[in-house]
């Protein structure tokens, strides 16, 4: 989310650090400088509106689709490596 010079990203685990972040890209352009304890304030106001957008624009979290996707894969591998049709592949 951005607002102006500030972005606010959320890296979901287990890639990322499962924690808001902040970076003034003003400042710094490469988000090398995590500003989110320095500036609690600005983290809270850019949150507040990656919630209203997500909100109102039906947005999925990434760790639910990902579930889905694996637990899909899965099914998916079980099927190969036991010879068994799902009822899809029938």
């Amino acid at each position: 989310m951005r607002q102006g010079k500030w972005k606010a990203i959320y890296p979901p685990r287990p890639e990322g650090t499962g924690r808001w972040q902040l970076y003034d890209l003003a400042k710094d352009p490469g988000e090398i400088h995590d500003q989110a304890a320095a500036r609690p304030e600005r983290l809270a106001a850019l949150i507040k509106a990656w919630d209203g957008y997500a909100r109102g624009n039906g947005v999925v979290e990434l760790p639910t689709v990902a579930r889905r996707i694996r637990r899909e894969i899965g099914r998916g591998l079980r099927r190969l490596l036991t010879g068994r049709r799902g009822r899809a592949d029938t």
